[in-house]
């Protein structure tokens, strides 16, 4: 199963899987949170970096990188490389006290 990303009620530019938001409401006490969800942009421009944690544009990973390391041991796109995300629909995540 895909796991599912959300954006924060503050946050612009960090989304984080729902485990993440649910730990963050428990740590918190509430019982309810608004949050965006997270749509992969298909076709972008910028890629990101689960290596070095930032943005960066297309042909900006290689060989000239450190630590590129092709997704089949050979060539072509890093294992690190992942999808950019928008904001999508408001959705309130929602649990129930013991």
């Amino acid at each position: 199963m895909k796991a599912k990303y959300f954006f924060g009620p503050s946050s612009d530019e960090m989304c984080y899987d729902e485990g993440y938001w649910y730990d963050y409401m428990f740590d918190e006490g509430l019982t309810s949170l608004v949050v965006c969800e997270a749509r992969v942009i298909r076709n972008a421009d910028d890629f990101w970096c689960a290596s070095f944690h930032d943005m960066y544009g297309k042909g900006g990973c290689g060989k000239e990188c450190k630590r590129y390391a092709p997704r089949n041991g050979k060539n072509g796109i890093c294992k690190h490389n992942r999808p950019v995300y928008e904001k999508g629909n408001k959705v309130t995540l929602k649990i129930s006290k013991p």
